[in-house]
This record gives C-alpha cells, structure tokens and sequence, in this order.
C-alpha cells in the first residue's frame, strides 16, 4: 500500500452489532475513496497481528472508536484509544445502539449510527472525517476547479447555440463578443415580493421591491423563485448567477458552489432527486455531504413547472422535502409565473420578471441589432412596426418636438 490508511476503525468483536458496524463503516468508506484500516481487511494471513493494528494506530488522523456493550469490557478496544491518544489522532466515538459510553471516551461527543438518524449522523460523520485527512483540501479543490470550468463551459456552449439557432448571420461576431443571446439584450425590470400563502390571489396589490439585475436582486434576497412568462429570461436569469458563482469560486477557494439542476430533465421515475442532484454535481457528488455541512452548495433548481406532468404526484413533494431537509443560505428556483400555485408553490420569496415596457423593448432592439447603422436603422423600423406603424411613429416625434418625450 503506497500510503497508509488515515482512519482506524476500533471495534469490539462481539458477533453483533458493534461488529457488524464497523464492516459497514469500512465499506461505507471506501464508497468514498478514503482508506481505513480494519483488522478483518487489513491483515493478512501470516502476518503479525500485533504488529499490524500497532502501525494502523499509529498511521491514523482519525480513529472511529465503535461502541457497543461489548466494548465496556474488551481491553484491546481500551489500547487502540490509549495508543490513539499517544499519536493526537482525533477520536470519534460511534454508537452501534443505544447505551452508554466507555468510561475513556465518556466526555466524547459521539456519532449516533443507528434508528431514524443514522444517515444524517453519517453525513456528519463524513464532513468530520473529510476535514481531518491530510490531502483532502488540495484534492477537494483540483475536483471543484474541474467541476467549475465544465459548468463554465456548458453555459458559454448553451449561448453559443442559441445565437446559432436564433440569429444565424451575427454567430460568429456573438463567438468573439458574446453579446448576442437574445435575452442577454433585455434589461428587465424585475419586482421582489416576499413569500405568501397559497390562499393568497395570484395578482396581488402588496409591498414589492424593483430591481434591474438579477444578480443584485438575488445577493439581496438570497432564497428566491424567479416567476415569469414563457421566454421571459427564467432560465438565462439562473446561468447568470450560476456563471457569477462560478467564476468567483473559481478565483478564491471556499466561495459558494453553484449547482443547476434542470428538473424538466429529471425524467425517470425511480430516479429520487437527491440522486438527481448528486448527478448533477458530477465529480463532486461524492463530497456532497463535506460541501452541505460547510454552507457551501448554492442550489439553482430550472423549470420547476416542466416536471412531467404524469410525475408531479410523486415529484412535488420531493422538492419541497429536498428544500427543508437541506437547507442553504441561498437557493434559486425558475418557475413559469401562470403556474406556480398549489403544489408548486414553495417557501421562497418570488422575483417576477416583468414584461418589457415599450423604451424596454426599444432598447432590447438597439442591442440585439448593434453591429452598424443600417442595423440600427432596422431595429427603428422593427420597433415602429410593433408599436402603431408610421402615423404613431410621426405622431411620437411631434410630441417629442413639443418637450413632452418625458412623458
């Protein structure tokens, strides 16, 4: 073995449960790329046993001190913590059942792994372990920087296609200038309301905040479903702070981490969003629970109402359990505006992007056709065309030659 293993795991063998846990720590473990040493899997036949458990103690940054009734009275159970001590090595009591602890680690705050709160504790558990090992941060951030780029990449992709599909002719100036998405022309205006009930009417005349940047309005408010009509911007609205998040934790370590989970692709039935969500963490799925406990995962959920229809019964409820069993500072969700009621509605304050007023709409034009006057000149006319045609357009600049413009 070309390093040895950082995590111990002592146990007594009492052919029960305190056993039975430590195999399934070991594997558990190992599901996670991190090595540990138990003596079933560790020694070999032939080898010196004393020998082995004594440079697996002290090799080890973490010992996991397995507790059951039998480890009252197993006195190797007792040398492996004192030789654990010796070597600094942190150890964590975890209890296979229900009963107390050994008068050695009695002042030890212990991982319970059994009943209704096993998983939970095992995250914990994890996190700890993970914080422990010697070379996890350096590799933690390799997987996060490689994780980070691809979301990156994937965001400037989808541009990219868009503008190829949409405005063919202008793609290849888009490619150097990646100002050519639709949407990215559009400055919406967009209105915050805090959180309501589902009894509440779905046009309401409460208290509401305008903002003109989604990123702003989203640093502000930090948990939030963006509501709008169909291509409003929902979705481009979501990449821009995912890309945002990106690029920062991208440039310092430890920022938060952007993960977009497109739930109108969350199509398989048997297929639990957890499992989809740790899906779309890639390469960093396996750090979920280091990532969760740290305050470290933005979650940025697309297309809430295009969960397939037949699915919903046994989806919905899935979002909602997600959201309260991990809950984040900041969390986004995109939801189309006509939709979101009843089930769909979740406990998030709403940023509706609102339909472009008429100077809206005038300037989206001048910035999507921008590259020259004679573009200039057709985003003019477009606009004209759209708003009344030429006798509204003669009618406009004789109010603006009598100083009305303004009004």
């Amino acid at each position: 073995m070309s390093q040895p293993p950082r995590v111990f795991i002592s146990y007594p063998r009492d052919g029960a449960n305190g056993q039975a846990l430590a195999r399934e720590l070991y594997q558990r473990l190992a599901a996670e790329n991190i090595a540990a040493f138990l003596d079933e899997e560790n020694i070999l036949f032939g080898d010196r046993w004393i020998q082995m458990l004594s440079e697996g103690v002290k090799s080890c940054r973490v010992m996991l001190s397995v507790v059951s009734p039998a480890a009252h009275d197993r006195p190797w159970v007792e040398k492996e913590y004192i030789a654990a001590s010796e070597q600094k090595a942190l150890i964590i009591p975890v209890l296979a059942d229900e009963g107390s602890l050994p008068i050695q680690i009695k002042d030890l705050q212990a991982a319970k792994l059994y009943g209704d709160c096993k998983e939970s504790q095992w995250q914990r558990l994890l996190a700890r372990i993970r914080q422990q090992l010697p070379d996890s941060t350096s590799t933690l951030r390799k997987v996060e920087t490689a994780y980070l780029e691809n979301l990156l990449r994937d965001n400037e992709e989808r541009a990219l296609r868009f503008a190829g599909k949409v405005y063919a002719p202008l793609a290849g100036q888009f490619r150097k200038e990646h100002k050519r998405v639709a949407v990215a022309c559009m400055s919406p205006r967009l209105r915050h309301r805090k959180r309501t009930e589902y009894a509440e009417p779905l046009e309401v005349v409460s208290e509401c905040v305008e903002h003109d940047d989604v990123i702003a309005a989203f640093a502000e408010h930090k948990r939030l479903v963006v509501l709008g009509e169909p291509g409003a911007g929902k979705t481009f609205s979501l990449w821009r702070i995912a890309a945002d998040s990106a690029q920062k934790a991208l440039e310092q370590s430890g920022q938060l981490l952007p993960v977009v989970i497109p739930l109108n692709r969350w199509d398989n039935p048997s297929l639990t969003l957890h499992d989809f969500v740790l899906e779309q963490l890639d390469g960093l799925a396996s750090h979920f629970a280091d990532l969760y406990h740290s305050k470290r995962l933005l979650p940025l959920f697309d297309a809430l109402n295009e969960i397939p229809f037949d699915q919903r019964e046994e989806k919905l409820p899935q979002v909602r359990a997600w959201l309260e069993r991990y809950p984040t500072a900041s969390v986004l969700l995109t939801c189309r505006l006509r939709d979101y009621r009843g089930p769909l509605d979740q406990e998030l304050d709403r940023l509706t992007i609102e339909p472009l007023d008429p100077p809206r709409i005038h300037d989206f034009l001048h910035n999507y056709f921008a590259e020259d006057e004679a573009a200039h000149g057709m985003a003019e006319s477009l606009f004209w065309q759209l708003a009344g045609g030429e006798a509204m357009r003669a009618t406009w600049e004789d109010w603006k030659k009598r100083g009305h413009e303004n009004h």
